[in-house]
């Protein structure tokens, strides 16, 4: 089995990706350290240097590299793979795919916060008004990985968010398990 979880940046991928990884005994993989591996520099760096196509490129490639591998795994992808069909195909045709689908202020906080720290935004938002830009993206990339997903795990609707741990362990349940919530809003979209 293999699942992928998807979402925006920030959305907390990698970190629940590696609680659930523990949890099941499943293999870990993080997409854009898979990329920065096999080419030797940042995806940051890669995005800016090389182009976004490059990059979704190579996002495609490490798909269909993880794809091929035999073992049960977890799989942290990038917040931008939305954008990459190709990648989405692949991931279509050989896993299981959640979206975590975490609030925009939280995200945003998130962001802001690791700008503050490293002393710049993400390389695809500009200086000038990247909340709004944020926002923007954030919208489009919410309602692709609304309709492409297996699974929507979605705490839109909570005051305070559960801590990954908490939310690899209810995904550990309701995948690998087979133990879905009592009350459901829909076969396919869970709230905690």
């Amino acid at each position: 089995m293999k699942i992928f979880l998807l979402g925006v940046k920030h959305a907390g991928k990698t970190t629940v990706g590696k609680f659930l990884a523990q949890i099941s005994g499943f293999s870990f993989f993080d997409l854009d350290k898979e990329i920065e591996d096999r080419n030797g520099t940042s995806v940051r760096d890669l995005y800016k240097n090389m182009g976004k196509s490059f990059f979704m490129k190579e996002e495609a490639i490490e798909c269909s590299i993880i794809s091929q591998d035999t073992g049960n795994s977890v799989v942290s992808t990038g917040g931008g793979i939305s954008d990459n069909g190709e990648a989405l195909k692949i991931i279509k045709g050989c896993g299981v795919s959640v979206f975590l689908d975490i609030p925009f202020d939280t995200v945003w906080q998130r962001i802001a916060e690791k700008a503050e720290k490293t002393g710049s935004l993400p390389g695809f938002l500009s200086p000038d008004n990247p909340k709004e830009q944020f926002r923007e993206i954030y919208d489009r990339r919410r309602k692709i990985y609304l309709d492409f997903s297996d699974y929507v795990f979605s705490i839109q609707e909570k005051d305070c968010l559960p801590d990954s741990k908490t939310i690899a362990e209810k995904l550990y349940n309701m995948l690998i398990k087979k133990n879905p919530p009592e009350i459901e809003v829909h076969p396919n979209y869970w709230t905690l």
